[in-house]
């Protein structure tokens, strides 16, 4: 297993969810938002680390492959990490929604307007839904992500995470 570096993290920039997802949930131009596809995919977090829906769930039922799968809804990581009040350098994930989207009790609802990307060195990597791909943005650049009403939050990265190497997902299914 890896360790969360830029290396590793830079080998992902210019993939799409065809090229991440081992069990093929996804598609190039879908109407899905793959940004926590690509974290739950990367950190692999899933049915083993906590409940949400994941791209097992969609394809299989959760039947077959269910360590395979990913997270693939944003709610569902945050609401299970600790705030930060600062992104760590050394790695941390970073959200932007809208303020209405978080709770009187500081859980993310479930509003469309929700966005994930791993915080490491200066940097968050995030899969844009608008180009189909793994992008490298510098920490501040999605801050107006849904306009000026964009509210940018970081948490901890998610208790029993493993970082995962593009290899490495692949071969959670076998061939």
């Amino acid at each position: 297993m890896a360790s969360l570096s830029a290396t590793l993290l830079d080998s992902f920039v210019g993939k799409s969810v065809e090229d991440l997802c081992p069990l093929g949930f996804g598609k190039v131009s879908d109407d899905h938002n793959h940004c926590a596809h690509f974290v739950g995919h990367v950190l692999k977090l899933n049915s083993s680390v906590t409940t949400g829906l994941t791209c097992a769930g969609m394809v299989h039922a959760g039947k077959k492959h269910p360590t395979a799968g990913a997270l693939i809804r944003v709610n569902d990581i945050y609401n299970f990490c600790a705030d930060l009040d600062d992104p760590n350098p050394l790695g941390c994930l970073a959200y932007y929604t809208l303020k209405s989207n978080i709770g009187a009790d500081g859980l993310m609802g479930t509003m469309r307007q929700k966005h994930v990307g791993i915080c490491f060195e200066g940097h968050v990597y995030n899969y844009g839904n608008r180009n189909d791909k793994v992008r490298k943005d510098k920490v501040g650049d999605l801050a107006n992500l849904y306009g000026k009403a964009t509210i940018t939050r970081y948490t901890m990265l998610p208790m029993g995470h493993t970082v995962l190497t593009l290899d490495e997902i692949k071969g959670l299914v076998p061939k």
